[in-house]
């Protein structure tokens, strides 16, 4: 190394694989900082110094004085973050002749000039805050403690308040990167105002925590609870988040667990919504929202339009709770095929991805769900809530959970092991020994499953004894046409299938039989059911309960055994 001052402990050095420097506190004269084309890491410490980056992706640290930092090629940094008061940086200043001004007395910003920097850490001033301004590149700007004011320019910024009651304003965006975000604003810790109405694409605006104020441009703006930024921009946030697109201009969202980050915000221009790491609730409005709930198990809602409703990894429900008519949604369309519905239909349009269960409307819904998964992404086992309406639920394979809620539904099972809720309402309940049937209040109907043709055994009482089916008024084993369906059961069956009732119906056709596993079975005659098919009256003895079994007289074998 040569030059600088008389004797300095630079001269004469010789440096093999240094990549930062570190200057002296010369206040006379000032140090030439030079680096290379690595990642520099340059500190002038007072006096006026000159740093000049280089090649590679640089942070420079002037320090006191008036000084010329040259950042060089690619990305780099100003880094005023030991400045003892407030700076004020405007990066469209970057001439080689203009300097910056203001800022509180002794800031390491005044004097300065810039050249080649694209990104600016502010000072840790509690008691002001610093200005950031962008330029027409792609600026990453930091205020961190403080009340700090920062402003994009009309690249694709990064501008991140840090700690303090910050306002962020996203800047004329006009560049676009493929399907990317114009502007990413993170509020950090504290009351924040993010301002992304300027994008001419989407801004990602993450208030953080504290009670933010979050305005987008209406169009395809989105707000993110996925980071605190509290002290590192991927600070994740692992606490749940609920959060309304209906509830905007002015009012503060509400909703959800006390102490989630959504509480206290005040969103306006939001159109779409990215969740937390925990378990969110996040409802959508009229418009077409993208909704990402992204880790934890989420229930998302688009309502109106047709939304992107991506719920990432955990057991995530799509929700139609909210929908003005009934709804048609089946999760074996999914990965950007689109749902079909009617014309009307809320869920016309949508689009969903890795979701594992759906939430109908009080209407007459149809609910599909899948036979196959993606691990970590996409459960087979899916769960699906009708609600009100005579809905219709399939669950196709998997082990699903099927719930009709009030009103006459259908439900089938599918494959696998299955637990078919029927609710409230005259239900049918179509599945497999191997399945758990509630009916719940009503009359309701235990079908078995079609074989094709083939003809099964259908033990009742392994499903009673095991206590896998209650609430059932009626057994179907009907089945297929050409069907030879056999029903065993024993008298202890009524009262355990019914709930405790005692009488149970069995609907069949001419190739179905029952067998009684017990005796004492009396016929007591042929009655003519509500539905007008006649049965076979049987009573019999449950201990000292008496019991009644009415079998559809259609059927050729009636295997009862008699006292």
């Amino acid at each position: 190394q040569s030059g600088g001052g008389e004797n300095n402990h630079a001269l004469n050095d010789i440096l093999v694989g240094i990549e930062n420097l570190t200057g002296t506190n010369d206040t006379a004269h000032g140090d030439v900082l030079t680096g290379n084309n690595q990642a520099n890491l340059l500190i002038g410490l007072d006096g006026d110094d000159t740093l000049s980056g280089g090649a590679g992706n640089d942070t420079l640290a002037g320090g006191a004085g008036a000084d010329y930092l040259n950042g060089g090629l690619n990305s780099d940094m100003a880094d005023y973050s030991a400045s003892p008061t407030w700076v004020n940086v405007d990066l469209s200043l970057q001439d080689g002749l203009v300097a910056q001004s203001g800022g509180g007395a002794g800031n390491h910003a005044e004097g300065d000039i810039l050249v080649g920097i694209e990104f600016v850490t502010g000072s840790n001033d509690k008691t002001h805050g610093d200005v950031l301004i962008g330029n027409d590149e792609s600026n990453w700007m930091s205020g961190g403690d403080g009340n700090d004011t920062l402003y994009g320019g009309s690249g694709v910024d990064t501008l991140w308040g840090g700690d303090g009651d910050d306002s962020l304003q996203a800047g004329l965006s006009l560049v676009y990167v493929g399907e990317g975000y114009a502007d990413l604003l993170l509020g950090g810790a504290g009351n924040d105002t993010l301002d992304g109405t300027l994008s001419a694409r989407a801004s990602m605006l993450c208030g953080g925590t504290g009670a933010d104020r979050i305005i987008g441009n209406g169009r395809d703006s989105h707000v993110n609870y996925q980071y605190t930024g509290h002290r590192d921009v991927f600070d994740f946030n692992y606490n749940a988040v609920y959060v309304d697109l209906n509830i905007q201009d002015g009012r503060a969202q509400s909703g959800g667990p006390a102490g989630n980050d959504a509480i206290g915000d005040i969103l306006s221009g939001i159109v779409n919504v990215v969740g937390s790491w925990g378990d969110d609730t996040i409802i959508g409005n009229k418009q077409n929202n993208n909704i990402f709930g992204e880790e934890g198990d989420d229930v998302l809602e688009g309502c109106e339009g047709a939304d992107m409703i991506y719920g990432g990894k955990g057991y995530d429900i799509a929700s139609y709770r909210h929908a003005n008519a009934g709804v048609n949604v089946s999760l074996k369309i999914q990965g950007g095929n689109l749902q079909v519905g009617n014309d009307g239909d809320a869920q016309k349009g949508d689009a969903l991805w890795y979701i594992d269960g759906l939430w109908g409307s009080d209407h007459a819904d149809t609910l599909i769900g899948t036979d196959h998964g993606y691990t970590g992404f996409m459960s087979m086992h899916n769960v699906l809530n009708g609600y009100g309406g005579d809905d219709l639920l399939s669950g196709l394979a998997g082990d699903d959970t099927l719930d009709g809620g009030a009103d006459n539904d259908t439900l089938i099972g599918g494959s696998g092991n299955d637990l078919l809720l029927g609710g409230a309402g005259n239900d049918l309940l179509i599945g497999g020994m191997t399945d758990t049937a509630d009916g719940g209040d009503g009359f309701d109907t235990f079908r078995l499953e079609d074989n094709a043709g083939t003809g099964g055994t259908f033990d009742l009482s392994a499903m009673s004894d095991a206590g896998r089916i209650t609430g059932i008024e009626s057994i179907d084993i009907s089945g297929d046409v050409d069907d030879a369906n056999a029903l065993t059961l024993k008298a202890s069956d009524v009262l355990g299938t019914t709930g405790g009732a005692d009488t149970l119906w069995v609907r069949g056709d001419g190739n179905d039989s029952v067998t009684t596993t017990d005796s004492g079975w009396q016929l007591v005659g042929v009655e003519t059911g509500t539905d007008g098919q006649q049965y076979n009256h049987y009573s019999g003895y449950a201990g000292s309960t008496l019991v009644n079994l009415m079998i559809d007289a259609d059927m050729a074998q009636l295997n009862v055994l008699h006292a």
